[in-house]
């Protein structure tokens, strides 16, 4: 299968989701939304994306996977400059693969994965594919 991975944290996203929805559709299988209970800094934050989804398109909506990451146990506290470097070797990278626990994926199952704001336009799936295919 091919899934096309993402985040949510603000509403201001749901406009990038339906375009990466939309520009995706007949290129992949699943579009997994991922939604963390912490901030990037490992302060807790609430889950709201249920609270925005019917904003999303419903003729993309049956290829919709929404995931509530749980990471509040696993976070460490980079909220103070000193601290910084926790955030990028700690709570982003289980912000970015926790997903992979919450699935049963296969190992020829293709996951591209980008933050809400990066569309990939539909005539570059087949390239990107075929690239991660072949390498």
């Amino acid at each position: 299968m091919i899934y096309l991975k993402t985040y949510f944290y603000t509403p201001t996203e749901i406009n990038f989701i339906n375009l990466n929805l939309m520009e995706s559709y007949n290129k992949v299988d699943k579009f997994i939304v991922c939604e963390a209970n912490i901030h990037h800094t490992g302060k807790p934050r609430d889950y709201i994306f249920e609270q925005y989804e019917h904003l999303i398109n419903t003729e993309f909506k049956d290829k919709l996977i929404y995931l509530k990451l749980d990471l509040i146990d696993k976070a460490a506290d980079g909220d103070a400059p000193e601290r910084e470097h926790l955030i990028h070797s700690i709570n982003e990278p289980y912000m970015r693969g926790h997903f992979v626990k919450m699935m049963d994926f296969n190992d020829d199952d293709i996951i591209v994965s980008v933050d809400a704001d990066e569309i990939i336009y539909n005539e570059s799936y087949d390239e990107i594919i075929n690239e991660v295919k072949t390498n």
